[in-house]
């Protein structure tokens, strides 16, 4: 009796000891982080494709991302191209800059959006219960047809 105690027991801990944690994540000056590691975007959906609540999230955050970054381009095209020629002596066409401006201007909610969309993907993320998605290997101890059993489920 003493020792199928100890082995129910010593099941039990080892039970425990399996237990994962699941790694935070942190969003900080446009950055997703893991444990003071940058991740790339397809990396962080790579995390949370047992999540889908998470993984809709950032997945607009990625279509803002680009939004705001093809927005961001033209205009920085659209500005740096007169003041380019500015510079070189040449006449500049300062309509096309304030053109290049308010298509900046265009690109600030697209980057505002991308930033909520993440840092709620993340928090969602952190939140989910880690143990209930991510259950793989199950250690069961129980009676069986010769007396008691151990059932590992994959």
């Amino acid at each position: 009796m003493k020792t199928l105690f100890t082995l129910v027991l010593l099941l039990g801990l080892f039970q425990l000891s399996m237990a994962q944690t699941k790694p935070e994540l942190t969003f900080e000056r446009g950055r997703i982080e893991q444990e003071g590691v940058n991740l790339r975007m397809k990396e962080a959906m790579a995390l949370m494709q047992n999540y889908p609540e998470s993984l809709e999230y950032l997945k607009k955050a990625r279509t803002n991302n680009t939004f705001a970054g093809v927005f961001g381009f033209i205009g920085g095209y659209l500005i740096g191209y007169p003041l380019g020629q500015s510079i070189a002596g040449g006449d500049a066409n300062w309509g096309m800059a304030g053109a290049g401006a308010a298509v900046i201007l265009v690109a600030l909610p697209f980057h505002s959006a991308f930033k909520k969309n993440t840092q709620l993907a993340i928090e969602l993320y952190n939140q989910a219960d880690y143990k209930a998605l991510n259950n793989d290997v199950q250690l069961n101890i129980g009676l069986v047809g010769n007396g008691i059993g151990l059932k590992v489920t994959f």
